[in-house]
């Protein structure tokens, strides 16, 4: 990844490895490429941090609770339990291209 970001052919080439990691067997391209067009919220042809995070907390299984707090734990950054003003910034950004 070039800073923090992961180009359509980085994301693909990840997202078959997790898949064949556990016995999957990976999509045609077409699904594959819709895959990461899920993720690139902002359509720039990479996915940043807060893409990846957000893409995979849809994804994942668990109360809308426990995604809540998964995301929240990401964004407050220094752990202190509380979202900054400067986390806010990243947050709400992150979210509204989602």
């Amino acid at each position: 990844a070039i800073d923090g970001k992961l180009t359509r052919e980085q994301f693909l080439e990840a997202y078959k490895g997790i898949l064949t990691a556990n016995a999957i067997e990976a999509p045609v391209e077409s699904v594959q490429n819709a895959v990461f067009d899920l993720f690139d919220r902002d359509d720039n042809n990479v996915v940043d941090l807060m893409e990846l995070i957000c893409g995979i907390s849809l994804l994942c299984s668990g109360s809308e609770d426990d995604k809540i707090h998964a995301v929240f734990e990401v964004f407050d950054e220094n752990g202190d339990g509380f979202i900054s003003m400067d986390e806010m910034f990243k947050f709400l950004t992150s979210v509204f291209k989602v």
